[in-house]
Parts: C-alpha cells; sequence; structure tokens
C-alpha cells in the first residue's frame, strides 16, 4: 500500500511503474491441499513443473474456479487474518447493494481525517457515489472507504456489524471481524482492525463481479475525473497483472505490514475464470504467485478438476438483468487509458513526463519520510505507521 495523494496524471505513472511496500509480519501457520494437475505457462508467464501444483510463498491462499465455485488448490483458506486493502471489496459490495446508482457520499471529519493512501477529501464535501468507488477500488482510498461507511450505516462501527450479517447471508463460513472499512490495522484504524479468510474474501469476490459497476472500475488501468474539489483526479490501478496480463480482468492488491502483501484477482481465459486470493505474501512473489496458479487453474480440463472445496453459490439481490449483462461482458477488455467525459485533454507528451518527473521526485521524497517515521516509532516501540496500497 503506498501513502500519498494522486492529484495528477503524473502521480498516476509513477505509481503504474509498480513500486510495492516492503512484506509486513506472518500471519497464523497454515495446512494445505493442491491440485494434482499440469501447469503450462498463461499470458501472464508464470509456471512450474508440467506435471506438479504449485505452492505459492503466500502463507495462505485460495485458486478456485469461479465460474463452478470448486476450490482447485488452497492452504489455510479459513484462517481469519489481516487483508490490508483487500477489505475494500466488502465496503464496495456494501456500498452498491445499498446506495442507488445515482447516490452522493458526504464527507465527515472522520473520513477527511484519514492518514494513509487518501483522494483527500474534505470535510463538508459531497462526492457522487461512481467517483467515491473508482477512487476506493482503483487506488485504495481510505478517506473514501470511510465516508462510504459512514454514508451506508452512519459509522464504521454499524457498518461492521452490517458486513457481518451480509457475510452471513452470501455463505461465508469462518469467523469475521470488520471493524474497519479500509482495511487499516495499524494506529489510525477503527476497533481492532479487520480478520477475513481467504475463503471469505473468495465468497465477496464472486459476488462482487456480478456487479457491471465492479467488474468495470477494477477492470480499468486509468481513470480521469473532475473531483468536486475542482481538481482534476487520474487514478492508476493498483493491480499491476492489468498491464501485464491482458486475460486478467480484476480485483484488487493491498499491503500494511501486519498483513504483508495480499492480492484478490481474477482471469479469464477460453471462458473460463479462475479466482486467486493470496494473503501475507511477499513484494517479490505476489503478482508472480498469481500467475502460477492462474496457470495451474487453468491447465486443468473442468472434467478433472478437484473437489478440495466448494465456494456457495453466488447470492444477491442484483435485478437478473444486470447479471446477465456482467456474466455476458467481453473478457478482453481494452487495456487503454479510459476516460470521463470531464477529463483534461490538450496533454502533450513533454508536459507529461515534465510533471511526471516533479511528481516523482515528491513521491519518492514522501516515502523517504515514511520509512524515517517508521524507524523512529520502531526505535521507541510503537507500532509502526502503515502505508496504503
Amino acid at each position: 500500500m503506498i501513502r500519498g495523494v494522486w492529484r495528477t496524471a503524473a502521480a498516476a505513472m509513477v505509481v503504474g511503474a509498480g513500486v510495492i511496500g516492503l512484506a509486513g509480519a506472518g500471519s497464523a501457520a497454515s495446512t494445505s491441499t493442491a491440485a494434482q494437475s499440469g501447469q503450462a505457462a498463461g499470458p501472464g508467464g508464470g509456471q512450474a513443473s508440467p506435471g506438479a501444483s504449485f505452492t505459492p510463498s503466500a502463507k495462505e491462499w485460495l485458486l478456485a474456479d469461479a465460474g463452478n465455485g470448486r476450490v482447485l488448490a488452497a492452504s489455510g483458506e479459513h484462517l481469519a487474518v489481516r487483508p490490508a486493502s483487500v477489505a475494500k471489496i466488502i465496503t464496495a459490495y456494501l456500498a452498491m447493494k445499498y446506495l442507488p446508482a445515482d447516490a452522493t457520499v458526504p464527507v465527515g471529519a472522520d473520513a477527511a481525517g484519514e492518514e494513509a493512501m487518501k483522494i483527500n477529501m474534505k470535510a463538508g464535501q459531497v462526492w457522487p457515489l461512481d467517483q467515491t468507488l473508482y477512487s476506493l477500488l482503483m487506488v485504495s482510498a481510505n478517506d473514501a472507504a470511510v465516508a462510504l461507511a459512514d454514508r451506508v450505516s452512519g459509522s464504521p462501527a454499524a457498518f461492521g456489524q452490517l458486513a457481518g450479517r451480509v457475510a452471513a447471508e452470501l455463505g461465508a463460513t469462518d469467523p469475521m471481524v470488520f471493524d474497519d472499512p479500509a482495511g487499516l490495522d495499524d494506529s489510525f484504524e477503527f476497533g481492532q482492525g479487520d480478520l477475513i479468510s481467504a475463503y471469505d474474501l473468495a465468497v465477496f469476490a464472486r459476488v462482487d463481479m456480478t456487479i457491471p459497476l465492479f467488474r468495470t472500475i477494477v477492470d480499468t488501468q486509468h481513470y480521469v475525473f473532475q473531483g468536486v474539489d475542482g481538481q482534476s483526479h487520474e487514478l492508476p490501478n493498483h493491480n499491476r497483472l492489468l498491464a501485464e496480463d491482458p486475460s486478467v480482468i480484476g480485483i484488487k492488491p493491498g499491503w500494511t505490514p501486519a498483513a504483508g502483501e495480499t492480492l484478490v484477482t481474477e482471469a479469464v481465459r477460453d471462458g473460463r475464470t479462475m479466482l486467486v486470493i493470496l494473503m501475507d505474501d511477499t513484494p517479490a512473489g505476489l503478482f508472480s504467485d498469481a500467475e502460477a496458479l492462474f496457470n495451474q487453474g487453468f491447465a486443468t480440463p473442468v472434467s478433472a478438476e478437484p473437489a478440495v472445496e466448494q465456494l456457495p453459490p453466488v447470492r444477491t439481490t442484483l435485478p437478473a438483468t444486470a447479471l446477465t449483462a456482467a456474466r455476458s461482458s467481453a473478457s478482453a477488455a481494452p487495456r487503454t487509458v479510459k476516460h470521463t467525459p470531464a477529463s483534461p485533454e490538450g496533454w502533450n507528451w513533454a508536459e507529461l513526463l515534465t510533471v511526471v518527473g516533479l511528481t516523482g521526485t515528491v513521491y519518492l521524497r514522501r516515502r523517504s519520510v515514511m520509512k524515517r517515521r517508521r524507524a523512529r516509532r520502531a526505535e521507541r516501540g510503537l507500532r509502526p505507521v502503515s502505508s496504503p496500497g
């Protein structure tokens, strides 16, 4: 997760280069099961030896056929662990379930005061729902997460209680703590932070991807909009796989020191959809682990899929027409910058590269400052401050 405010197209390009935070503390030990199937290189290039199942470096993980819900391989998938910002896929689901598409999102002092990654919301502003969701899911804006929780339930605490009830309705099976709508687990968290299993994240991910707006957002590489603050915002998607593998259609990565690197992601190849959940992975292994698991899943014929476990049927209150549209949407979405009608025009490459250089300098300086702050806190015996992702 990366701290800072994304205010320009330059910041989008800097982060798009793939800067990733350090991995955090390990989570609980896990037990493993794996599919005994071959694996061939896919569009992303990750692979393991043919005929052997792949074991990622993540502490807890899950590979599932998202179409039929079969879990093909997993390890520690029912352990409730720190999710970091992948918790925001739950926040997004609740917002889309309970708010109309044309809803507005007032910004309170609690949202405006959020630290770490933010879109720079100010108390008293009123944001459109779609811009708030794009900010939440593409650049992991913590202020957007809190503003949505307040809009839906009045407070993060009430929002967490709602999340527990909805999780049970969707078929989630494991004890879940959802105190913080942003997924933070440091001194800025609400309550005690979040604890969610890879299995339950898979349940939410399958439902989320039936919602056309959610599916569009997480498959967008760049998004430009004119904010209520009068500023033009360009958002880069933190999911690096979107640029590296044309079969990937979302969903979201995250990071905190306590959670390590986390990722929920889907890919579509030859009409099949695979879902990968990685919890407490390493910076070096996160995206290559996802690719290797995708390759293993797609290399396994449907008729040979192991019955490791079964995800519950997708349950949602969305109209059937919306679900049909989502399921039939094309898997190979354009990998180009997608602009809103209000996006600024007239940039030329010379101007853009100049701004990129300046913004990159500011970003690296900010990152250095945050590292020094964490080091000072560690020397004083305080809990580290997490950076967003």
